[in-house]
């Protein structure tokens, strides 16, 4: 799917993940059986996608062995514009654009926002007419991740320095007003989840 310039693949992932190893590179094989269960079913689905993308975005070996940042984004080396990786319980999404960056996030509807509201939603997003949707929360937190993906900075305030103008859920878009930019994010929604990308 094509959102906001942006090209987003999604996919579901499979309760056995042994199908998914198949299109791995041996190292990252080795890799994925270090891990517990739960994320190792998570990072095999995004790796499996990435290879499965490869030629659709002309990937080189290079890009294909991702490193990470610090702050644990992953690096793909020697590529034009950005990927974006995200996963839930259910679904693994990649978004790729061939110039800037791009942020992509999904999150399960049922998952507990009220828990953590006051981390990331404001006093001031709490009065758009929008708020009063029960998606709200969960559309907000994923736009706010979208764009601090997109932006690649750190020490950022989900509630200070990320800002909700406006959540359009009839048009699918959402407005994030990030470090005196304006960023435009699309909203997407899966069963029982929702999808926020972002591009700058």
């Amino acid at each position: 799917m094509n959102l906001n310039a942006i090209d987003v693949v999604v996919r579901e992932i499979p309760t056995d993940d042994s199908t998914l190893f198949a299109g791995l590179s041996d190292g990252e094989r080795a890799y994925a059986s270090q891990l517990a269960a739960g994320r190792r079913r998570e990072w095999v689905a995004w790796r499996a996608l990435l290879h499965e993308q490869k030629e659709r975005w002309r990937l080189s070996e290079r890009a294909l062995r991702v490193a990470y940042a610090e702050s644990g984004e992953p690096i793909f080396e020697g590529i034009e514009g950005s990927i974006s990786v995200t996963h839930s319980r259910r679904y693994v999404a990649l978004a790729r654009t061939c110039e800037g960056r791009c942020g992509v996030d999904i999150e399960q509807l049922d998952r507990n926002f009220e828990r953590i509201e006051n981390k990331y939603i404001s006093d001031t997003e709490r009065t758009l007419t929008s708020a009063a949707d029960q998606r709200f929360r969960a559309v907000v937190w994923c736009a706010k991740e979208a764009a601090y993906k997109c932006l690649g900075r750190s020490g950022v305030d989900f509630r200070r320095d990320l800002r909700i103008k406006e959540v359009d859920f009839e048009g699918g878009r959402v407005q994030i007003e990030a470090f005196d930019r304006l960023l435009e994010g699309s909203i997407r929604w899966l069963d029982g989840a929702v999808l926020v990308a972002v591009r700058a």
